[in-house]
């Protein structure tokens, strides 16, 4: 029967070395086979050194379940015999340079391996030369990778033949003492302080030491933190626990960072200070603040330091002037508001920006009982609700109804808030109402509830408060088109006649997102603007020249002029447009569908006209509305009329009065009517407002979409044709008083449409006003 040693060499005869595989498969098969062996472990002298070196980097690398049991089997087997490694000479007889060993490597993969103290033992017997120094490629030698690997015997045996127990390794740039902490080995770190390791010794690179390693890497590490101070003690050496590392964190912040309580504990009984600051200043009560849920820690912390009789700073600030109470709202965290509050902080602190803690919960952005929440734990305590921020002047007033926190800002009211406290720019909390991002509604409905309250109060609000640009409240509520907040405004007293119009408009009209919605936004921001010009008027505003070019601008922006220049589909014949019943009953009876079926069947006419046309070709409203069908359909969807004549026709009128014709009003009118009717009459009978609750209605759901749009641009330029031309004529008669009929005979017979007689207004008022901004100028413009 051939002994252990034969069968190692059969088996070592058939290794590629070249080949990892190989050699991994050769462990495996030492491993099957060594649990049938007997006696005394085989000899390896027909092994090179190379070659169990080899061997034994392919062991520490194996990561399979199987393949580690091979290789820690292996690594016990050549150990065993008693094998111990021989550093060869170069070829050339020099002393070995850097030499990469099993040891070297393990220690690299020590984070991705688990190696058995039994495994690393039986590495450090087979490279047991302690008096020489094995140093890799990078620098790492077996002194520092046994502090790593946590072998004691090793480190032992080192630091007895002299080795410095406080140099540094060139690689990681830390001590021995720092990779025992690191890699939480207490026998490795215990051995090290007894040969006198200095506890305070830092790291080269990050100016950490051994108590910052403990605290800030996680995984328990309190019996190595216990170790440490229980040796230090006994050899009565100085450990500095308020030492600062590269980021500027103290042991104890890392401990707080990693919620290890454990470790919290015993560094505050050792004597930390729990006010020391850290990275950007922050103190140790700042890192448990910084959490949006509870920290199990913050109670503990503070009964455990009111127990040793520390003082903490409830209200230190940060670098950027914030206290852990604000942290603490910004996080909306409130178990750590109630348990800063109940232990002392100030409810009125300001930060760098002298924004209180008011200021903040303003800010928030959400409409909820948090300011009650924060009430009620100030109980007894003075809550100031004025207080002006540094950077625009707002108070929490002001930061509530900007973001439409209606609740907050009634809550502010009652408390006392100022409601005409103005920013450092001059705008008042009215102001920020009429200048919020909300919907027209939401708009209506804040001024209500705000008007109510002030009322309540007894506040006399400033109506009319202008900022240091003579904006006001009405100013920007116009700015926006807000045709119900300009109303509510009016009626509590604004000023219409001082109003500054704005230099821009900007419509902020509800819309539905559906298919049709959007094709009737032309006439709703059209009839919306000059409605709201039209109600200013009556309470006494007079437009001036800014006015006009602000709202002609308004229309060129919005594309709520007519293009005629623009490509329409060509004349529509009745027999084009009326279904064809044969045809239909053909389609339906080729595609199987019943009489029944979806009305696009025997609708397909208009629809598949249309879908053969450019989607940007327009149908052309005046062979529109010769079509039969077009017409029946029209007829049915009702415009409704109010009082006619607005104050701008009246004045025409009496200028014209020989010239326009009285007709009898009709009581009820349809599209039909209103898009045949000549444009004179329509600005007789219909106000803006009836065009404006026309384009608010769903009356055009049902048309076809180009039939809308049609309708729509229709509808527009006859709704503005008055306003128009009222500006027009006011520009001529301007210009020469003694031709008031010409003009208005001149412009009735040459069709000028609603952006040429603009631009006849504007071409006057920038003769009257030099310095008036001109528009971008068109080939149209030039002609006119």
């Amino acid at each position: 029967m051939p002994s252990n040693s034969q069968r190692l060499k059969r088996l070592r005869n058939g290794i590629i070395w070249e080949k990892k595989d190989s050699l991994e498969n050769f462990v495996l098969e030492v491993y099957k086979k060594i649990k049938n062996w007997r006696g005394n472990p085989p000899s390896l002298e027909f092994f090179w050194f190379k070659d169990i070196d080899q061997l034994l980097l392919t062991c520490v690398e194996q990561g399979d379940a199987e393949e580690t049991a091979a290789a820690r089997e292996f690594i016990l087997l050549v150990a065993a015999t008693g094998y111990r490694h021989v550093l060869e000479p170069e070829d050339d007889g020099s002393p070995r340079g850097p030499y990469t060993t099993a040891i070297h490597r393990a220690a690299r993969l020590i984070g991705t391996r688990r190696y058995s103290t039994e495994t690393i033992q039986a590495l450090f017997r087979i490279y047991g030369n302690f008096d020489y120094i094995y140093e890799d490629e990078s620098g790492l030698d077996h002194f520092h990778a046994a502090c790593i690997l946590g072998c004691d015997f090793a480190v032992t045996e080192y630091l007895r033949l002299g080795r410095d127990p406080d140099f540094l390794c060139q690689e990681e740039a830390k001590a021995p003492i720092h990779l025992a902490a690191q890699y939480n080995q207490v026998l490795v770190l215990e051995s090290l302080l007894y040969y006198g390791a200095d506890p305070n010794t830092r790291t080269s690179d990050k100016n950490e030491t051994p108590l910052h390693l403990i605290c800030k890497l996680s995984g328990d590490r309190m019996k190595l933190a216990e170790k440490f101070f229980e040796i230090c003690h006994i050899r009565r050496q100085y450990v500095d626990m308020n030492v600062r590392d590269q980021r500027g964190n103290t042991p104890l912040i890392w401990a707080l960072i990693r919620e290890s309580w454990p470790t919290v504990e015993l560094l505050l009984r050792e004597g930390a200070d729990p006010n020391a600051i850290g990275q950007d200043e922050w103190t140790p009560l700042r890192v448990l603040c910084d959490s949006w849920k509870p920290n199990k820690l913050l109670v503990p912390f503070i009964e455990l330091n009111k127990e040793l009789g520390n003082r903490l700073l409830m209200d230190a600030k940060d670098n950027i002037g914030s206290a852990p109470l604000h942290l603490a709202l910004s996080r909306c965290n409130r178990h750590a508001i109630q348990v800063l509050i109940e232990n002392g902080a100030d409810p009125n602190l300001p930060n760098s920006f002298n924004r209180t803690p008011l200021h903040i919960i303003a800010m928030k952005r959400k409409d909820d009982d948090f300011l009650d929440f924060f009430l009620s734990l100030c109980k007894g305590k003075r809550v100031e609700v004025n207080t002006i921020e540094s950077k625009c002047g707002k108070s929490p007033l002001h930061f509530a109804v900007q973001d439409g926190l209606r609740e907050v800002a009634v809550k502010l009211l009652r408390l006392g808030a100022d409601p005409n406290m103005p920013n450092a720019y001059g705008a008042t909390a009215l102001h920020y109402i009429c200048n919020s991002r909300q919907q027209e509604r939401d708009v209506v409905e804040f001024l209500e509830i705000f008007f109510r309250v002030c009322d309540e109060m007894g506040h006399e609000l400033l109506i009319d408060a202008e900022t240091d640009k003579q904006e006001s409240p009405l100013h920007f509520a116009v700015a926006y088109l807000l045709l119900e907040p300009i109303d509510l405004l009016l009626e509590r007293g604004a000023d219409a006649s001082k109003l500054v119009f704005p230099k821009s408009l900007l419509s902020r009209e509800d819309i539905d997102f559906d298919r049709k919605s959007h094709l009737t936004e032309p006439l709703r921001k059209a009839s919306l603007v000059l409605t709201i010009l039209e109600r200013l008027q009556e309470r006494g505003y007079e437009q001036t020249v800014e006015c006009a070019q602000t709202i002609a601008a308004f229309f060129e922006q919005n594309s709520l002029f007519d293009d005629d220049n623009k490509p329409k589909v060509e004349s529509l014949r009745g027999e084009e447009m009326n279904c064809n019943e044969s045809t239909c009953d053909e389609q339906r009876n080729i595609s199987g569908d019943s009489i029944d079926d979806e009305e696009d069947d025997c609708n397909h006419d208009q629809r598949e006209y249309y879908e053969k046309k450019d989607i940007y070709e327009e149908v052309d409203i005046d062979e529109l509305i010769k079509n039969k069908s077009f017409i029946d359909e029209t007829q049915q969807i009702k415009f409704a009329s109010s009082k006619p004549l607005d104050d701008y026709y009246k004045r025409v009128e009496i200028m014209m009065q020989d010239i326009i014709e009285e007709e009898e009003p009709k009581k009820d009118w349809s599209l039909y009517d209103v898009l045949s009717m000549p444009a004179g009459k329509a600005e007789r009978l219909f106000t803006y407002q009836d065009y404006l609750e026309f384009a608010r209605s769903d009356k055009l759901f049902f048309m076809d979409e180009q039939q809308t749009k049609a309708c729509i641009k229709r509808l527009t330029e006859k709704m503005a044709r008055g306003y128009f031309k009222y500006l027009a004529l006011y520009a001529l008669i301007q210009m020469n008083p003694l031709k008031q009929l010409d003009f208005y005979e001149l412009i009735s017979e040459i069709q000028l449409n609603n952006r040429q007689l603009s631009f006849i207004y504007l071409a006057y008022a920038r003769s009257t006003k030099p310095n008036l901004p001109e528009p971008e100028q068109t080939p149209e413009q030039q002609s006119i």
